[in-house]
């Protein structure tokens, strides 16, 4: 299960951060962003979150699309939550109080990078696993020590579809080296599901079987201090990592292990809990925290820097 020290963080409350993953997942225009909208403020005005407050953040959060949604659209769309909910943040009656603000994230993540390292060979040497073989052969040593051998799993590209087991796919790695630049962590029950594109999926968040690892990495923090960061959560043992993953380009990839038992636990635990609470406020992708996430396979050379993925951290 995750670990933390709880000295370091205060709860947020449920209702704020379902408002705050509502910000983070609005669509872009032309694509549902208008639905969303009201939903978003629905779950604001229920939060208790100013109405003038709802509007900066929603109008902060709508991504580029085929449109811009003006202002006054959203300012109807949030007044028009106000009066349904019987609130008195009505924009055309008053001016609204500020949000409670959250954890101080940045700067509980400055302490942790002050806590750590930005050399890489500190968190070599921390490694429960030894990592003093071929970087190609990273992937077959992230299988073997991760998973058992009739764990279903997916490795490919961003548009492949086929799952194996992990003893077939040791021996295709060993025959092809890993020629693939994705894994999904979390294992899959093997079989088909209908996924939000109502297409058939074989690696979507309904074809998880075994909530073993939420994935995290940074949005635009500098790599130093990436891995100052994940060191400094290694050697403080803020959380229960199970490996760090250089992705070629610009991030660590973190896989941490929380072993929940069913969906529901992920949902509360690690979505609101684990990201809401704790990860996101500090500066990770929220975009993390569904349970499919692709992760960055280890010994693959990316094509488009040449750069090769690499295990930098792994604990069984």
């Amino acid at each position: 299960m995750v670990r933390i020290d709880r000295q370091w963080l205060q709860p947020v409350p449920v209702g704020v951060e379902r408002y705050r993953d509502a910000l983070a997942a609005i669509p872009p225009p032309g694509q549902g962003c208008h639905p969303a909208l009201l939903r978003v403020a629905n779950l604001g005005i229920a939060a208790g979150v100013g109405a003038e407050t709802v509007v900066t953040e929603i109008r902060s959060a709508i991504p580029k699309g085929t449109r811009r949604v003006p202002d006054r659209e959203i300012r109807a769309t949030v007044d028009k939550a106000a009066r349904e909910a019987g609130s008195e943040t009505s924009l055309r009656t008053t001016r609204s109080a500020p949000s409670k603000p959250r954890i101080d994230g940045m700067k509980i993540r400055n302490k942790i990078i002050a806590g750590g390292s930005e050399d890489e060979a500190d968190l070599w040497e921390a490694s429960p696993v030894r990592l003093d073989g071929a970087p190609e052969r990273d992937a077959q040593l992230l299988l073997d020590t991760l998973y058992a051998d009739g764990d279903y799993l997916f490795i490919g590209g961003l548009f492949d579809r086929p799952v194996r087991r992990v003893a077939d796919w040791c021996r295709i790695l060993d025959q092809h080296g890993p020629r693939w630049p994705h894994i999904m962590p979390n294992p899959v029950d093997g079989r088909a599901h209908e996924a939000s594109t109502c297409a058939p999926s074989w690696r979507c968040d309904a074809a998880v079987c075994d909530f073993r690892f939420a994935v995290a990495e940074f949005d635009g923090l500098p790599r130093a201090e990436q891995l100052a960061f994940w060191s400094g959560v290694v050697f403080l043992g803020l959380f229960d990592v199970a490996a760090l993953i250089d992705s070629g380009g610009k991030s660590v990839h973190a896989w941490l292990r929380v072993d929940c038992p069913d969906r529901e636990t992920w949902e509360r635990d690690i979505e609101q809990g684990l990201f809401g609470q704790w990860l996101a406020p500090m500066g990770v992708d929220p975009a993390c925290r569904n349970e499919s996430r692709l992760s960055r396979l280890p010994g693959h050379c990316r094509q488009d820097s040449g750069n090769r993925q690499r295990l930098l951290y792994l604990a069984g």
